[in-house]
């Protein structure tokens, strides 16, 4: 279909103070959408004036404390015969851009197509895979609902509408990229709305699930624990977000402690939905609390298996995680140490080093397998980097010097070591080197390095 035969996309926007992400958001749909509306909710920054460098059709919008009110505003501006709406700190995929224009169909009565949203962890051991209806046919009289986290889905459920599953990744920049004092504000923001919805709404199992995950997020756990049960027991979601419910309530069982609680509901996700990963994550961690480490390695193997043939696109419960490989080898790495598996724990550590190859715990780590399983060549590599990068390590400089001593290269060794007794002339050291002038034949020299230890 050419671009003049296709549905037509409107982008609907709503913002405030967003000059530090919206030019990136607005480049990367530019060449996809047809016509760019922003609703302005009271910016005191240059906002206004870079959605306007990239021709957008700017409106104004007295902020109201009400989110659906703000969204239902931008979506009148809207011609296009489908509508994309985004925050400012999202950005669409360059590979979903055909996939996008894919989904704008001809349609004769209402649709919503769910969207893959992308969150990387700021430690970025892992993406956070969520979904929202973030695109829907315009002119069926489709809007938004709720004070906040507001959603279409509950107009277009009226309407009888229909709801398609796509391929659509948008990444989002999250809380982490922005400074402190706007993350404090937007989350006494968000509290007090949450709260009003819940106070407003309280029939509303979305309502109870979203302030209990903003009280997980404050670290308020206790508070969230009651608005997890509502929301369970209310039973108005459909699977994937009763799954995602199951889970975080999970976790927030986990962090007071309440581990059975947390093990019956991830048993309830797991066996609603297999094809996920968070489940999995957060049973593992269940066992290792517990200190059942046959069941952790079960979980993580599990995990493992999963995160592999899990694409983001592929999301199956409308919140879920995909972890890095290296982060699940390393995890498989010390509960094989934890069993004395050498071997083992050397093959997974050894795929990690390439990712992490600066980490002086993993490098320590492979150093004493490597000496255990008696690879002196390989432990000597890796102790000689280790010691390049911490000279004044003392425990360090002990095991290079024993690994060389073990590959009777004895100068090499007394060289590392009396660079170390220039940073610590620690006594197990200086024995070591005394050891090793003795063993040279130079027997005056290792007892004048004896008798600089204290008696």
């Amino acid at each position: 279909m050419s671009n003049q035969e296709r549905p037509t996309l409107s982008l609907c926007m709503i913002v405030r103070n967003e000059s530090r992400f919206l030019a990136d958001c607005l480049s990367s749909v530019r060449d996809v959408v047809d016509q760019i509306v922003v609703v302005d909710t009271g910016s005191t920054d240059n906002t206004v004036e870079i959605a306007k460098k990239f021709g957008a059709e700017v409106h104004h919008f007295e902020w109201c404390d009400h989110f659906a009110a703000a969204r239902n505003a931008s979506i009148q501006h809207a011609t296009g015969d489908w509508i994309l709406w985004m925050d400012a700190d999202e950005r669409l995929w360059k590979e979903s851009r055909e996939t996008l224009l894919n989904e704008l169909t001809v349609e004769k009565e209402p649709v919503m197509v769910l969207v893959q949203i992308a969150s990387v962890v700021k430690a970025g051991q892992h993406v956070h895979m969520s979904t929202g209806h973030r695109l829907f046919t315009n002119h069926h009289g489709i809007y938004f609902s709720g004070r906040i986290h507001e959603q279409i889905s509950p107009s277009v459920s009226k309407m009888g509408g229909k709801t398609r599953n796509s391929k659509i990744i948008l990444d989002h920049l999250g809380y982490d990229n922005a400074d402190q004092a706007l993350q404090d504000h937007k989350r006494l923001r968000n509290r007090k709305l949450l709260e009003q919805m819940a106070e407003e709404c309280p029939d509303s199992a979305y309502a109870h699930f979203t302030l209990a995950q903003h009280y997980v997020l404050s670290e308020e756990i206790e508070k969230s624990l009651p608005h997890f049960q509502k929301g369970l027991d209310l039973d108005q979601f459909d699977k994937a977000m009763t799954v995602s419910l199951y889970n975080a309530f999970a976790e927030a069982c986990m962090k007071v402690q309440d581990l059975d609680k947390a093990e019956d509901l991830l048993r309830y996700s797991l066996k609603l939905q297999a094809n996920q990963i968070g489940g999995y994550y957060l049973s593992y961690r269940v066992a290792m609390e517990r200190g059942e480490h046959a069941s952790a390695r079960k979980y993580l193997l599990k995990l493992a298996e999963q995160n592999r043939r899990t694409r983001p696109e592929d999301n199956q419960i409308s919140t879920d995680i995909i972890i890095n490989e290296s982060q699940i080898d390393f995890e498989l790495g010390q509960l094989a140490l934890r069993e004395g598996n050498f071997e083992e724990a050397l093959t997974y550590l050894e795929k990690v080093l390439p990712v992490h190859p600066e980490n002086t715990r993993l490098l320590r780590q492979l150093a004493e397998l490597y000496l255990k399983t008696q690879r002196l060549s390989e432990a000597r590599t890796v102790l000689c980097k280790l010691w390049e990068k911490e000279p004044e390590n003392a425990q360090v400089a002990d095991l290079l010097s024993v690994v060389l001593i073990k590959m009777e290269r004895f100068r090499e060794a007394s060289m590392v070591l009396e660079k170390s007794l220039a940073y610590d002339p620690t006594p197990v050291l200086v024995r070591r080197l005394a050891g090793i002038y003795a063993k040279g034949g130079d027997q005056q020299r290792a007892l004048n390095l004896l008798q600089t230890l204290p008696q």
